[in-house]
């Protein structure tokens, strides 16, 4: 594997050479060359270089360490460029056995699950680029003789939206979440909250007469008011349902009903 990635394409052309390989998977060591047809305007190494070189590693570890029965792909990255990178550069990436142990536990039940890994590119030990990679595992097929004989139906996963306009209703949700969507394309638009996904459809027929979907909250109350300066309509009250539960309806600005509730009994460790 060592050798074939030596001489990808996208490697080959790009200088960038697999120093290290280990035969578990579980360390790797990536250099970059220093060439002056491949640097920028500034004479420091391009940056696509430097993204090509760290992109691939974690994912090719993951699978080479966990085998044929998961799935592993690049969901996103973010870069800080901390200081200019002139010089030949050097990445390491490390995979532990309780990184590995986590993986498994959480996809246990062939549910996706979205562990962060971060790389420091250096040269003569000076850090100057940083990337955060998060990466989408799902196991395949390695449960199945687990799940023979019982129920295969798991918990929620997604509630989707319907809205006639599809940027405002991105926009509007982005404040009442507090966080942008993962997902942003004119067919759909995805928001990932608290392991939960909110899909927002620019078709179908909202409505406030059907199901209502209620998203937790640790202070019902002032999220309530919040909601409700960022333009919602309080379609229920505050009310105390027992136990400590406390539920409250709002409706968007879109003709759908967005719920929340406080719930102190809910135990996070019980989904699946």
């Amino acid at each position: 594997m060592q050798h074939l990635l030596n001489f990808w394409p996208p490697f080959w052309f790009n200088g960038i050479k697999v120093a290290v390989l280990s035969a578990d998977y579980r360390y790797a060591k990536v250099e970059l060359s220093d060439r002056p047809w491949r640097r920028n305007i500034n004479s420091s190494q391009f940056g696509g270089s430097m993204f090509a070189m760290t992109d691939p590693i974690y994912p090719l570890l993951l699978m080479g360490a966990m085998g044929k029965t998961y799935m592993v792909w690049d969901k996103k990255a973010d870069i800080d460029f901390i200081r200019p990178g002139r010089g030949n550069l050097t990445a390491e990436f490390w995979l532990h056995d309780a990184t590995i142990a986590e993986i498994k536990a959480a996809t246990d039940n062939g549910q996706k699950y979205f562990p962060q890994f971060l790389v420091l590119v250096k040269t003569k030990l000076v850090r100057w680029f940083a990337k955060s990679t998060a990466l989408s595992i799902f196991g395949r097929n390695h449960n199945i003789e687990k799940t023979k004989g019982r129920a295969l139906m798991l918990g929620l996963r997604t509630v989707i939206y319907p809205v006639a306009d599809l940027a405002a209703a991105t926009e509007w949700y982005q404040q009442v979440f507090q966080t942008e969507p993962y997902f942003n394309q004119p067919f759909y638009v995805g928001f990932a909250i608290g392991g939960f996904e909110l899909g927002l459809v620019p078709d179908g027929q909202p409505s406030r007469d059907g199901q209502v979907v209620y998203w937790g909250t640790a202070d019902i109350d002032t999220e309530l008011e919040r909601v409700r300066a960022l333009g919602a309509e309080v379609v229920a009250p505050v009310t105390d349902v027992g136990d400590g539960i406390r539920v409250a309806s709002l409706g968007d600005p879109f003709g759908n009903v967005l719920g929340l509730i406080q719930n102190p009994i809910f135990d996070r460790t019980q989904v699946r």
